[in-house]
């Protein structure tokens, strides 16, 4: 008993006691819940009710792994589709000036069309003086070229005015003719 009192040793053996019978009593109660258990469903069918939970819990795994990796590839595509769209806008943007650009080459070239038509139709300084069949079919396949082209392109609004407007001289080959034309200086008088 070493340092216990014989009160105190009692008490926990009376304890223990108490304990192992609890301990018995729940044993029982547990077999006897097994045993329901087992009586209330077969065997059989616990089984087959464990292996389709597990089936269906193998299955929901699955799926959710396939959810992530395709939510996984969602963001990356989302990703990659918001690249393109900027890509595509900075391309549009560069379309958009190329197209002008090549608007306003056309315009530069239906100026020199009308100026060089000038030789045919002017009524000018410009205009050639017994012009030969030659010259003026230069003149008017130069016109043809240009205004194909143009339409081809989408000008034709260009390919139009290159065929029918008005021979003339634009403002910026008058002012390339200007600055090609001597001046005359005065000079003060002495």
């Amino acid at each position: 008993m070493g340092n216990l009192s014989p009160k105190t040793y009692e008490n926990l053996k009376n304890e223990i006691s108490g304990l192992h019978d609890e301990m018995h009593h729940f044993m029982s109660q547990q077999s006897e819940l097994e045993e329901q258990l087992r009586k209330s469903v077969p065997l059989e069918k616990h089984e087959e009710i464990v292996l389709a939970h597990k089936k269906q819990s193998s299955l929901l795994q699955q799926l959710e792994r396939n959810y992530r990796a395709e939510k996984e590839k969602c963001e990356a595509l989302n990703s990659t589709v918001a690249e393109l769209k900027a890509d595509n806008s900075t391309k549009e943007k560069t379309i958009a000036s190329l197209k002008q650009t090549l608007r306003d080459v056309y315009e530069s070239f239906m100026c020199a069309i009308r100026a060089v038509r000038m030789f045919k139709f002017g009524k000018s300084k410009y205009k050639i003086e017994n012009i030969s069949d030659e010259q003026e079919r230069l003149i008017d396949s130069m016109a043809d070229y240009a205004a194909k082209w143009a339409k081809e392109d989408g000008f034709r609004d260009i390919a139009a005015d290159m065929l029918n407007a008005t021979p003339s001289i634009s403002e910026g080959i008058q002012e390339q003719i200007d600055e090609r034309t001597p001046k005359i200086s005065t000079r003060p008088k002495l």
